[in-house]
């Protein structure tokens, strides 16, 4: 499968390397394709538009506060009809911890899916500190996703089991503030503890 990574940074940079180690053929977009970036073996590099291109599947792993700008910079119409996995949180630092700036009236998921419509996005890995996004270790962890389309949530769902993850499908995208409020709530208590060794795990849950 060809992925096309939206986004340069930490996150970006571990998921296109357990993409590249489970087969599939990655390219990595940053705003500007000159930018020296450390890319795991056998990766690419480009600009967000030539990744969204490239894709057949895309994961968006920019900063929240730079969601409609990454999305217009990869081109709303290469991204039509596309699995989006939506990484992203909406985070501004302040005195009291992380919060959701203002300049996100819903979630980053939403602001998205307004600025590509076409896409198919669906929240994924944004409650998981990066270092455990890819085969965690230990207890089976979950990820809570959301999304409208269901045939690119089974998508998803795919991809991430073979990730190591479960899945629990909280609903449609209505239910993305809702998810990254989790996030937030669980980065503050993580920030204070200086504790990111965690995964997410729905206790006593079977299936």
């Amino acid at each position: 499968m060809r992925v096309g990574i939206l986004g340069s940074g930490q996150v970006g940079l571990i998921l296109a390397a357990g993409f590249k180690a489970k087969g599939h053929d990655v390219l990595v977009g940053s705003r500007d394709a000159g930018k020296a970036v450390k890319l795991p073996a056998g990766v690419r590099h480009g600009t967000f538009a030539e990744a969204a291109r490239h894709g057949e599947v895309l994961v968006l792993c920019v900063h929240g506060a730079n969601v409609a700008e990454a999305v217009q910079a990869a081109e709303p119409d290469s991204m039509a009809g596309k699995l989006v996995l939506d990484t992203t949180n909406p985070l501004e630092f302040g005195p009291h911890g992380a919060h959701l700036p203002k300049s996100i009236p819903d979630s980053c998921l939403q602001v998205a899916q307004r600025a590509a419509p076409k896409a198919k996005f669906v929240k994924a890995w944004n409650c998981t500190p990066g270092p455990h996004m890819v085969d965690p270790q230990g207890a089976p962890g979950d990820q809570l996703i959301c999304g409208d389309d269901a045939g690119a949530k089974r998508q998803a769902a795919e991809i991430l089991a073979s990730f190591g993850w479960r899945v629990a499908d909280v609903g449609d995208s209505s239910m993305a503030p809702y998810v990254e409020g989790t996030a937030l709530a669980v980065i503050n208590w993580a920030a204070k503890a200086n504790d990111w060794g965690w995964i997410l795990r729905l206790q006593g849950r079977t299936a």
